[in-house]
Protein backbone atom coordinates (compact mmCIF):
# COMPACT_ATOMS: atom_id res chain seq x y z
CA UNK A 1 0.00 0.00 0.00
CA UNK A 2 1.52 3.19 -0.80
CA UNK A 3 0.37 6.66 0.24
CA UNK A 4 -0.77 8.92 -1.93
CA UNK A 5 0.74 12.34 -0.33
CA UNK A 6 3.17 14.05 -2.96
CA UNK A 7 6.76 13.25 -3.03
CA UNK A 8 8.88 15.73 -0.71
CA UNK A 9 13.20 16.59 -1.42
CA UNK A 10 15.25 15.94 1.38
CA UNK A 11 17.24 18.93 1.52
CA UNK A 12 20.69 19.08 3.41
CA UNK A 13 20.94 22.19 5.58
CA UNK A 14 24.22 24.00 6.71
CA UNK A 15 25.31 23.75 10.32
CA UNK A 16 24.94 27.76 9.98
CA UNK A 17 21.19 27.07 8.84
CA UNK A 18 19.88 24.87 11.33
CA UNK A 19 18.31 26.14 14.08
CA UNK A 20 19.25 25.43 17.65
CA UNK A 21 17.62 22.05 18.60
CA UNK A 22 15.08 22.34 21.97
CA UNK A 23 17.03 21.58 25.18
CA UNK A 24 14.54 20.10 27.18
CA UNK A 25 11.59 18.29 24.54
CA UNK A 26 8.17 17.65 26.06
CA UNK A 27 7.32 13.92 26.61
CA UNK A 28 4.57 15.60 24.11
CA UNK A 29 6.90 15.57 21.29
CA UNK A 30 8.35 12.31 22.47
CA UNK A 31 5.27 10.47 22.01
CA UNK A 32 3.72 12.18 18.69
CA UNK A 33 7.13 10.65 16.73
CA UNK A 34 6.82 7.15 18.44
CA UNK A 35 3.46 6.61 17.59
CA UNK A 36 4.11 6.73 13.98
CA UNK A 37 7.32 4.38 14.87
CA UNK A 38 5.96 1.53 17.01
CA UNK A 39 2.88 0.15 14.69
CA UNK A 40 5.79 0.22 11.70
CA UNK A 41 8.00 -1.51 13.66
CA UNK A 42 5.97 -4.95 13.37
CA UNK A 43 4.37 -3.99 10.00
CA UNK A 44 7.10 -3.16 8.09
CA UNK A 45 9.57 -5.25 9.58
CA UNK A 46 12.60 -2.39 9.72
CA UNK A 47 13.58 0.57 11.66
CA UNK A 48 15.96 3.05 10.57
CA UNK A 49 16.45 6.06 12.59
CA UNK A 50 16.02 9.23 10.25
CA UNK A 51 19.05 11.04 11.15
CA UNK A 52 20.62 7.93 9.41
CA UNK A 53 19.33 7.97 6.16
CA UNK A 54 18.03 11.96 5.34
CA UNK A 55 21.49 12.79 4.97
CA UNK A 56 22.61 10.46 2.61
CA UNK A 57 23.84 11.10 -0.76
CA UNK A 58 21.05 10.25 -3.44
CA UNK A 59 23.29 7.08 -4.90
CA UNK A 60 23.77 5.72 -1.47
CA UNK A 61 20.29 6.76 0.09
CA UNK A 62 18.77 4.23 -3.28
CA UNK A 63 21.39 1.52 -2.58
CA UNK A 64 18.46 -0.65 -2.35
CA UNK A 65 16.74 0.32 -4.92
CA UNK A 66 19.60 -0.58 -7.15
CA UNK A 67 19.97 -4.20 -5.38
CA UNK A 68 16.04 -4.21 -6.07
CA UNK A 69 16.42 -3.72 -9.84
CA UNK A 70 19.29 -5.74 -10.29
CA UNK A 71 17.37 -8.43 -8.33
CA UNK A 72 14.36 -7.82 -10.70
CA UNK A 73 16.26 -8.06 -13.96
CA UNK A 74 17.71 -11.48 -12.98
CA UNK A 75 13.92 -12.90 -13.11
CA UNK A 76 11.31 -10.63 -15.40
CA UNK A 77 8.67 -12.22 -13.93
CA UNK A 78 8.92 -11.45 -10.39
CA UNK A 79 7.23 -7.84 -10.62
CA UNK A 80 5.30 -6.43 -8.11
CA UNK A 81 1.38 -5.18 -9.98
CA UNK A 82 1.13 -1.20 -9.48
CA UNK A 83 -0.11 -0.16 -6.60
CA UNK A 84 1.92 -2.42 -4.42
CA UNK A 85 4.89 -1.90 -3.74
CA UNK A 86 7.69 -4.37 -3.26
CA UNK A 87 9.94 -2.73 -0.36
CA UNK A 88 8.94 -0.08 1.73
CA UNK A 89 10.42 1.43 4.80
CA UNK A 90 9.04 3.73 7.65
CA UNK A 91 11.91 5.80 9.03
CA UNK A 92 11.28 7.69 12.47
CA UNK A 93 13.71 9.77 14.34
CA UNK A 94 13.83 13.83 15.05
CA UNK A 95 15.92 17.06 13.28
CA UNK A 96 18.58 18.95 14.43
CA UNK A 97 16.03 21.42 15.75
CA UNK A 98 14.51 18.47 17.90
CA UNK A 99 11.17 17.89 15.55
CA UNK A 100 9.99 14.43 15.35
CA UNK A 101 9.28 13.15 12.00
CA UNK A 102 8.32 10.15 10.16
CA UNK A 103 8.96 9.16 6.78
CA UNK A 104 7.93 6.63 4.37
CA UNK A 105 10.41 4.96 1.44
CA UNK A 106 8.70 2.53 -1.00
CA UNK A 107 10.78 1.09 -3.86
CA UNK A 108 10.77 0.33 -6.69
CA UNK A 109 9.32 3.75 -7.64
CA UNK A 110 11.98 5.24 -5.12
CA UNK A 111 9.53 7.87 -3.52
CA UNK A 112 10.98 9.40 -0.07
CA UNK A 113 7.90 11.26 1.37
CA UNK A 114 7.53 13.12 4.88
CA UNK A 115 4.37 11.37 6.30
CA UNK A 116 3.98 12.95 10.08
CA UNK A 117 6.02 15.75 11.87
CA UNK A 118 5.44 16.58 15.71
CA UNK A 119 4.47 20.28 14.64
CA UNK A 120 1.79 19.03 12.22
CA UNK A 121 0.22 17.27 15.08
CA UNK A 122 1.83 13.93 15.09
CA UNK A 123 0.40 10.82 13.86
CA UNK A 124 0.01 6.97 13.57
CA UNK A 125 1.50 4.78 10.14
CA UNK A 126 1.06 1.11 9.70
CA UNK A 127 1.17 -0.62 6.36
CA UNK A 128 1.04 -4.07 4.92
CA UNK A 129 -2.48 -6.05 6.21
CA UNK A 130 -4.14 -3.02 7.88
CA UNK A 131 -7.67 -4.01 7.47
CA UNK A 132 -8.24 -4.60 11.10
CA UNK A 133 -6.87 -1.27 11.81
CA UNK A 134 -8.67 0.58 9.68
CA UNK A 135 -11.59 -0.40 10.82
CA UNK A 136 -10.91 0.22 14.70
CA UNK A 137 -9.21 3.71 13.78
CA UNK A 138 -11.58 4.50 10.92
CA UNK A 139 -14.90 2.61 11.76
CA UNK A 140 -14.67 0.41 8.14
CA UNK A 141 -12.55 -1.49 5.83
CA UNK A 142 -12.02 0.81 3.16
CA UNK A 143 -10.35 -1.19 0.74
CA UNK A 144 -12.53 -3.77 0.83
CA UNK A 145 -15.63 -1.09 0.33
CA UNK A 146 -14.15 0.49 -2.66
CA UNK A 147 -13.47 -3.54 -4.09
CA UNK A 148 -16.99 -4.06 -3.63
CA UNK A 149 -18.13 -0.66 -4.98
CA UNK A 150 -16.35 -1.78 -8.05
CA UNK A 151 -17.32 -5.09 -8.47
CA UNK A 152 -21.13 -4.26 -8.64
CA UNK A 153 -20.71 -0.54 -10.18
CA UNK A 154 -21.83 1.16 -6.94
CA UNK A 155 -18.64 3.60 -7.22
CA UNK A 156 -21.20 6.95 -7.29
CA UNK A 157 -23.19 5.70 -4.33
CA UNK A 158 -20.05 5.34 -2.15
CA UNK A 159 -18.27 7.91 -3.10
CA UNK A 160 -21.63 9.76 -1.56
CA UNK A 161 -21.36 8.13 1.74
CA UNK A 162 -17.71 9.19 1.57
CA UNK A 163 -18.30 11.92 4.20
CA UNK A 164 -21.01 9.67 6.86
CA UNK A 165 -17.46 7.13 6.80
CA UNK A 166 -15.16 10.02 7.43
CA UNK A 167 -17.44 11.00 10.30
CA UNK A 168 -17.26 7.40 12.03
CA UNK A 169 -12.87 7.89 12.78
CA UNK A 170 -11.94 7.92 15.92
CA UNK A 171 -10.54 11.12 17.38
CA UNK A 172 -7.44 10.29 18.66
CA UNK A 173 -5.35 12.72 20.54
CA UNK A 174 -1.68 12.31 19.36
CA UNK A 175 -0.95 15.99 19.74
CA UNK A 176 -1.59 15.46 24.03
CA UNK A 177 -0.50 11.85 24.58
CA UNK A 178 2.58 10.95 26.39
CA UNK A 179 5.13 8.43 25.77
CA UNK A 180 3.28 4.82 27.46
CA UNK A 181 0.02 6.36 25.55
CA UNK A 182 1.69 6.19 22.56
CA UNK A 183 3.15 2.38 23.57
CA UNK A 184 0.06 1.71 24.39
CA UNK A 185 -1.97 2.48 21.40
CA UNK A 186 0.75 0.84 19.05
CA UNK A 187 0.27 -2.35 21.21
CA UNK A 188 -3.32 -1.96 20.97
CA UNK A 189 -3.48 -2.04 16.95
CA UNK A 190 -0.67 -4.96 16.57
CA UNK A 191 -2.32 -7.09 19.70
CA UNK A 192 -5.89 -6.89 17.81
CA UNK A 193 -4.96 -7.42 14.56
CA UNK A 194 -3.30 -10.35 15.66
CA UNK A 195 -5.98 -11.79 17.44
CA UNK A 196 -8.20 -11.16 14.97
CA UNK A 197 -6.66 -12.98 12.29
CA UNK A 198 -6.10 -16.02 14.67
CA UNK A 199 -10.01 -16.25 15.53
CA UNK A 200 -11.61 -15.39 12.24
CA UNK A 201 -11.28 -16.77 8.32
CA UNK A 202 -11.93 -12.96 6.74
CA UNK A 203 -14.77 -10.81 5.52
CA UNK A 204 -18.10 -12.49 4.60
CA UNK A 205 -17.40 -10.56 1.12
CA UNK A 206 -14.53 -12.92 0.30
CA UNK A 207 -16.68 -16.12 0.24
CA UNK A 208 -15.88 -18.69 -0.28
CA UNK A 209 -11.94 -17.71 0.01
CA UNK A 210 -10.76 -17.49 3.71
CA UNK A 211 -7.38 -15.77 4.81
CA UNK A 212 -4.19 -16.78 6.34
CA UNK A 213 -2.85 -14.60 9.64
CA UNK A 214 -0.20 -12.68 8.29
CA UNK A 215 0.46 -10.98 11.20
CA UNK A 216 1.26 -12.70 14.47
CA UNK A 217 4.75 -13.71 16.88
CA UNK A 218 6.56 -11.56 19.31
CA UNK A 219 5.65 -8.03 19.26
CA UNK A 220 8.67 -5.65 19.19
CA UNK A 221 8.62 -2.49 20.18
CA UNK A 222 11.45 0.22 20.56
CA UNK A 223 10.77 4.17 21.20
CA UNK A 224 12.54 7.15 19.58
CA UNK A 225 13.02 10.13 21.80
CA UNK A 226 14.98 13.56 21.47
CA UNK A 227 16.93 13.26 25.05
CA UNK A 228 17.41 9.18 24.36
CA UNK A 229 17.56 8.12 20.76
CA UNK A 230 16.44 4.90 19.98
CA UNK A 231 15.83 2.64 22.70
CA UNK A 232 14.29 -1.01 22.79
CA UNK A 233 10.87 -1.34 25.41
CA UNK A 234 9.99 -4.81 23.86
CA UNK A 235 12.44 -7.15 22.16
CA UNK A 236 12.66 -10.85 21.45
CA UNK A 237 15.15 -12.95 23.01
CA UNK A 238 16.46 -16.39 21.32
CA UNK A 239 15.19 -19.54 23.21
CA UNK A 240 15.74 -22.72 22.86
CA UNK A 241 13.54 -25.78 23.08
CA UNK A 242 9.90 -24.96 23.99
CA UNK A 243 8.00 -27.07 25.85
CA UNK A 244 5.78 -29.50 23.31
CA UNK A 245 2.23 -27.14 22.28
CA UNK A 246 3.51 -24.19 22.90
CA UNK A 247 2.80 -21.14 20.88
CA UNK A 248 5.59 -19.06 19.37
CA UNK A 249 5.49 -15.60 21.26
CA UNK A 250 3.76 -17.61 24.22
CA UNK A 251 4.95 -16.69 27.76
CA UNK A 252 6.24 -20.05 29.80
Amino acid sequence: MQASAPQKKIKEMTAAERPAPDREPSARISMRAVSALEIASVFASVIIISWAIVPLQPWRRWAFGARYDAQASDDPDDVSPPPIAALGFLVGGYDAAGVGEAWEVVLPERIVERIATTTEGGGAAWRGQSDVITRIVRGSDLELLERLADAHQLQRELHSLTPLLDACTYRIPFDSMNLQDGIDFAVLCIRTTIDVQRLTLGPVATLPEFSWPGVGGPVEIATVTAPAGFAWVQRTKVQGERPAGLAEGQGQ
